[in-house]
């Protein structure tokens, strides 16, 4: 009887939603050099999708990665709308940035599964420069390696 109660109560695995809230992006000049990028102009694999890390200090990453790589642990995931590319923003869990919360979710459950896989993509490091957001190095991938 004690078996059953103990895999009964203990064995159960406390299953957390996996989401992205919708949020703005507020910083325009942010903006402006994503606009520049086109992202519409680069390779992006099927099952793959635009992301902004900021979770190292002083340095914004512009990427892409499979979806299923979204969740991390103590990461808070967003997602918006930039020039018609939806972006995934992630950030270290209770880290401010420049965003602002518009409350509605998207379910990511989905994606939310352990991926090891490893793929070739572009990426932009971007830094703020004497105010303003640069991009300070980048790496193109085609699609043909």
């Amino acid at each position: 009887m004690y078996f059953l109660f103990s895999t009964s109560v203990f064995g159960q695995r406390h299953e957390e939603n996996f989401t992205a809230e919708i949020v703005i992006l507020e910083n325009e000049n942010l903006k402006k050099v994503i606009d520049s990028i086109d992202l519409k102009n680069y390779y992006l694999k099927d099952g793959q999708t635009w992301y902004l890390d900021f979770r190292k200090a002083n340095e914004i990453k512009l990427a892409s990665f499979r979806k299923s790589k979204l969740f991390q642990s103590n990461t808070d995931v967003y997602l918006t709308i930039i020039d018609d590319n939806i972006l995934f923003i992630l950030s270290k869990r209770n880290h401010i940035i420049p965003i602002k919360k518009t409350g509605l979710k998207v379910d990511l459950n989905r994606f939310k599964f352990l991926d090891l896989t490893t793929e070739l993509s572009s990426y932009w490091i971007l830094k703020e420069v004497n105010g303003k957001i640069e991009i300070v190095s980048k790496s193109i991938y085609d699609g043909k390696r």
